[in-house]
């Protein structure tokens, strides 16, 4: 199923607009989409994972996260790509 993003404009005021994920066209300048990152501390220690081998930096280390879908607060996008990533609920 694709994926389906709200846009935003500069100051993270939701647009009446939406995007699929892999459009081959542009999202229009001053046009934005809502993406998430999760850092975890846990005492003195920060979670980082090691992307995919297949995705784009492969191998490399990263911090969970992801682009939040439509219908979604920052909140919901955050625990569902934590969850999907790390498997972390």
């Amino acid at each position: 199923m694709a994926e389906i993003w709200d846009l935003v404009d500069k100051d993270g005021n939701y647009l009446d607009e939406k995007w699929q994920r892999g459009d081959p066209n542009k999202i229009p300048e001053g046009v934005y989409h809502p993406c998430v990152e999760v850092w975890v501390k846990i005492e003195d220690k920060i979670l980082i994972t090691q992307r995919h081998p297949q995705k784009s930096e492969g191998l490399k280390y990263d911090i969970p996260g992801g682009a939040v879908v439509s219908g979604e607060s920052i909140l919901e996008g955050a625990v569902r790509e934590l969850c999907e990533e790390v498997g972390i609920s």
